[in-house]
């Protein structure tokens, strides 16, 4: 799980752990009095784009569509002032 700001992640390795990790970040979080809103939230994705980073299975990237106009950018073939 990794939290930060107003945002928790939760990274599972199967389906299984998926319905009883859930319920205990979702007790400990109203234990505390806070709750999430539904219409915020997304469940069982493959992956998710978050904060110009790419969240898979794979690991965590670097979100192509954020570098895609710095990748475009033309080479400088000469200094000027």
């Amino acid at each position: 799980m990794l939290v930060y700001l107003d945002d928790i992640l939760v990274f599972l390795k199967n389906e299984d752990e998926d319905v009883a990790h859930m319920s205990k970040i979702l007790k400990i979080l109203c234990k505390h009095r806070l709750y999430a809103k539904l219409f915020k939230c997304h469940f069982a994705k493959d992956e998710l784009h978050y904060l110009g980073h790419v969240v898979d299975k794979d690991g965590i990237k670097v979100d192509l569509a954020k570098i895609e106009i710095v990748m475009k950018w033309i080479t400088p073939c000469d200094v000027g002032q």
